[in-house]
């Protein structure tokens, strides 16, 4: 049974040694969440939404596996000052059509940019 809180409350370090962790309701406000060592953090709202806001950056790291993330309705990347950038040799787009052009002009492609089966995007 997790432990369940108020909407407000102050602490500089709490843990849950309860089996399903901590429950707030209300907004939680912290610089540093973590999980004990060799158990995965879950952070999740079961009826609205989670948000992660900063002034400045967000960071999601994986330093030693995959990051993954699933919806049930779209999925958006947006940047509304800046660029998406994607840094990596390598994109693999499961189902992308390909693309013709209505010449046969080798200089109207887009030069590094490739497609087979297998997707391989080089910019």
């Amino acid at each position: 049974m997790p432990t369940s809180f108020a909407t407000s409350w102050i602490s500089r370090h709490f843990s849950s040694k309860r089996e399903g962790g901590a429950v707030f309701s209300g907004s939680v406000q912290t610089s540093h969440v973590t999980a004990p060592i060799s158990e995965s953090l879950l952070l999740e709202s079961m009826t609205r939404s989670l948000e992660v806001s900063a002034p400045q950056s967000v960071a999601l790291e994986s330093r030693a596996g995959n990051i993954s993330a699933t919806s049930l309705r779209d999925f958006t990347l947006r940047s509304t000052g800046g660029m998406i950038k994607f840094d990596t040799p390598n994109i693999f787009v499961r189902g992308l059509r390909t693309s013709t052009t209505e010449t046969n002009d080798a200089e109207a492609a887009l030069p590094g940019v490739y497609q087979a089966s297998r997707l391989s995007c080089l910019l």
